[in-house]
This record gives C-alpha cells, sequence and structure tokens, in this order.
C-alpha cells in the first residue's frame, strides 16, 4: 500500500514536470516570438524617421525656393514702381508743357486779332506796329515750334517707359550636337507685349536652313504674352547632326524691338 501510494506521487510529480517544461517552452516559444516583433517594430521606427529626415530635409529646399521667388517678386514690384514714378514725372511734364503751348496759341490768337484790327484802321504809325507786332508774332510761333519739339520727345520717352520691354540672364551654347537656350523673359514696361524667340542658323554652304525648326524642343517661334511685370522662363534647345551648322543666332522679338542674345 506504501508503495502503491509512494509510485502514484512519482507518477504524479513526473506529469507534473512533464506539464512544467511544455508550458516553459511555449513561453520561451513565444518570448523569441515577441522580441522579433520588438526588433522589426524598431526597424519600422528608423525607416520611419529616415522618411521625417528627408522630409523635413524637402521642407528646407521649399522654404529656400519660397524666399528666392519672394526676392525676385520684391525686385520686380520695385523695377514697376519706379517706372510708375517715371511715367508720372513725364505725364506731368507733359501736361505742364500742354499748358504752355496752348497758351502761347491763345497769346498768338489774340495779336493777330489786334493785328486785324490795325489792318483795317491803316496809317503809316500804325504799319510800323503791325511791322513790330508781325515780328512778336513770329517769335512766338519759334518758341511754339520749340514747345512741339520738346513734347514730341516727352511723348517718345513716355511710350518708350511704357513699352520697355527687356531680356535678362540669356544664354546660349553649343554642345557639338545641340544648341540650348535659358534665361529669363521679363515685361519691365506698363502694356501687354507680345515677345517670340527667333533661330537662325546656317549651314556647311552658308546658306540658310529653312527646315531647321523640324529639330527644335521648347518655345522657339511660339508667340508669348507678357503682362507689366510678367516674366517667363526662355528653355529650348535645338538638335542638329555633327558638324552641320557653321553658324547660328538666336534673337528675342518684342514688340518692335529685338534682343540679340548670342
Amino acid at each position: 500500500m506504501d508503495k502503491t501510494i509512494l509510485l502514484a506521487f512519482c507518477i504524479v510529480a513526473v506529469v507534473g514536470l512533464c506539464f512544467s517544461a511544455v508550458i516553459a517552452i511555449q513561453f520561451y516559444g513565444e518570448k523569441e516570438a515577441a522580441l522579433q516583433r520588438i526588433g522589426n517594430l524598431y526597424d519600422t521606427i528608423d525607416e520611419k524617421q529616415e522618411t521625417i529626415d528627408d522630409l523635413y530635409g524637402t521642407i528646407e529646399d521649399k522654404q529656400d525656393d519660397i524666399l528666392e521667388l519672394s526676392d525676385q517678386k520684391n525686385s520686380l514690384t520695385y523695377q514697376n514702381n519706379q517706372l510708375t514714378s517715371q511715367n508720372t514725372e513725364l505725364t506731368n511734364t507733359l501736361a505742364a508743357v500742354t499748358l504752355e503751348r496752348d497758351q502761347a496759341i491763345r497769346d498768338a490768337e489774340s495779336r493777330q486779332n489786334e493785328l486785324d484790327y490795325l489792318y483795317a484802321n491803316t496809317s503809316a504809325e500804325k504799319q510800323n506796329i503791325i511791322v513790330d507786332l508781325e515780328s512778336q508774332i513770329q517769335e512766338v510761333r519759334n518758341e511754339l515750334a520749340e514747345i512741339d519739339w520738346y513734347n514730341k520727345q516727352l511723348m517718345a520717352q513716355h511710350e518708350e517707359v511704357i513699352n520697355r520691354t527687356t531680356v535678362i540672364e540669356g544664354e546660349v551654347y553649343n554642345t557639338g550636337v545641340e544648341i540650348v537656350v535659358s534665361g529669363l523673359l521679363v515685361n519691365t514696361g506698363l502694356n501687354y507685349v507680345d515677345s517670340i524667340i527667333y533661330f537662325e542658323a546656317w549651314d556647311l554652304m552658308d546658306e540658310k536652313c529653312v527646315n531647321i525648326t523640324t529639330n527644335i524642343v521648347g518655345q522657339i517661334g511660339e508667340l508669348t504674352y507678357l503682362a507689366p511685370t510678367q516674366h517667363k522662363e526662355i528653355n529650348c534647345r535645338l538638335n542638329y547632326s555633327p558638324n552641320s551648322l557653321t553658324r547660328y543666332k538666336v534673337s528675342v522679338i518684342t514688340g518692335n524691338k529685338i534682343y540679340e542674345i548670342t
């Protein structure tokens, strides 16, 4: 009886140890799996941190671009304000000259009326007065001619300020197989202007290449309308066979002006 109880206790002890071993093995496996998941999470966190760092770098680059564009806008606004001020001064001067001209015309008409009256009452003394008045009238006419000439000069300057368009930062270079045109076209006037990039090329026989536009990529030959202070980037290129061109010329035509940028 005592041996049977002892054997039963031994069996229970062995079963308990086996059960404990099974639980321990299962717990160890779950621990390893948890550690693996934790390692994967750390890898994911590192990847997300790298992405965040890249985004911060992109944000800084965009902020630099925004500052650069803001500087360009401020520069164009300053130029526009200067041109507006010049235009106002020219307009005021033109108005003053016009008033002087109108007054001179009224004075001449008044003196002409006096002359007509004196002719109606002719006498030797009056004839002398008439000669003197004619001399004065001629002087007034000469002054009026000078005022008209000055007025035309002001109008020409006024028109030039209004329609002025400039090409800045233009660059053309030849790589041997293509010609690249780049730069910035800016309307510094006060009116809308139309602009077009014009390309001319000559071959080995020194004849103009009439079909050269078939190989052009970009804005060459395209009509561009620019508002006041508006700008447009120039970016176009011409592909050609090596040694097939001897010389070339790139120009920008705006209104009645031509700017060569070669």
